[in-house]
């Protein structure tokens, strides 16, 4: 889903409302935290990366939520959708915890996806705060499941569950253009995509349920044409739990069973490891052990780091950087709420638990130990 040329001026002097703090690591640590900014606008639900220099956060206050625009060199918090410009498009009684977001820099497209019930929202942020809302007129049973943006311009839709009476899964392609919307009828049963990762204008990569109505059926990987529909089933993908994909595919997978363990080391819950077109891991690359249960994954563009949040029983959420050169792998804090790359290659932000701030960070290419 990495803070670019602010990086080179955090010397300046700090803006109101900013409270940075400073940590010099050793030049082989992979990362190194920049600044912690408090933030005033209510309780953060969730968090995406504007470009090089900025968040968006989608905020709740008792009087409603907004969406504000953070910068990560200032500091300087801004009300980029009001909240009572959201109350019109989503209703008086709609929840700040009912709706998560996407966004595309390259298009300035904002989508507020419905966590549960709701209508998907699809934002035209080029002229901001004069927003452009698309009417995107799909079907009255389709439910947006996962939501990705295309390169060039659109979004791909998938439903949340199968639609009722189909056959086969049908994807939609929303272009902004002229507003026009696409069906993909996906040759093949479907009953959820978890995860879409466009390839290109004409190809995605999916992770989902490709057996509908087959309570044991396993997530797959399969690659779809946007064209024609066609599936092609990677049939040794069905242990994969996540998926991100930049100069390579990277996934979360269940380790095999006939994998043999050392008596001295615990057996990993899941391993991360670079996939090849069927889905397996690919031939001379190595893979990341993972102890816990994971819930997010990220890789940066040039694919050397890997950003990996995973659970923790009755705790929040770990944050892991892991360098997928080295095999290093580094806590970047317990606790976490969200966490992201930012667009450039050269940083992250998170929101840690409990606390009302955004930390950013810089990317630190070095070496180091692996912790195994």
């Amino acid at each position: 889903m990495l803070l670019g040329a602010l990086l080179s001026k955090y010397a300046s002097a700090d803006s109101p409302g900013q409270q940075p703090i400073s940590r010099f690591l050793a030049p082989s640590e992979d990362f190194r935290l920049l600044r912690e900014v408090e933030f005033n606008g209510g309780a953060i639900a969730d968090v995406v990366a504007a470009d090089a220099s900025s968040l968006l956060i989608l905020a709740g206050m008792p009087s409603g939520f907004s969406i504000f625009r953070l910068g990560c060199e200032s500091g300087e918090c801004r009300k980029f959708v009001s909240a009572s410009y959201l109350a019109g498009l989503l209703g008086a009684n709609a929840g700040v915890q009912d709706w998560s977001l996407r966004f595309d820099p390259a298009t300035n497209l904002l989508v507020l996806l419905p966590r549960r019930e709701g209508r998907l929202v699809v934002l035209d942020t080029t002229n901001a705060p004069r927003l452009k809302r698309y009417r995107l007129g799909l079907p009255a049973q389709f439910r947006p499941g996962a939501v990705a943006f295309l390169p060039g311009g659109g979004l791909l839709l998938s439903p949340r569950f199968s639609l009722p009476g189909a056959s086969r899964g049908q994807m939609i392609i929303f272009s902004p253009e002229d507003s026009s919307l696409t069906p993909v009828q996906v040759k093949r049963s479907l009953s959820t995509i978890l995860q879409l990762h466009p390839v290109d204008a004409r190809h995605a990569v999916a992770l989902g349920y490709f057996t509908a109505n087959d309570p044991n059926a396993s997530a797959m990987l399969a690659s779809v044409g946007l064209s024609d529909g066609q599936v092609e089933l990677w049939q040794g993908s069905s242990g994969v739990r996540l998926l991100a994909g930049a100069g390579a595919l990277l996934g979360v997978v269940r380790p095999p069973a006939t994998q043999v363990i050392p008596a001295d080391r615990p057996a990993p819950t899941y391993e991360l490891a670079v996939l090849d077109g069927n889905g397996r891991v690919a031939a001379g690359t190595e893979v990341v052990p993972i102890y816990s249960d994971p819930r997010a994954l990220a890789i940066t563009d040039d694919a050397r780091y890997a950003l990996l949040l995973v659970n923790r029983e009755h705790h929040f959420p770990d944050l892991w950087l892991i360098n997928m050169h080295s095999r290093v792998k580094r806590l970047v804090r317990n606790d976490v709420l969200f966490a992201g790359l930012m667009p450039g290659g050269r940083g992250f932000y998170l929101v840690p638990a409990r606390k009302n701030t955004v930390c950013f960070y810089r990317l630190v290419p070095g070496s180091g130990r692996a912790s195994r």
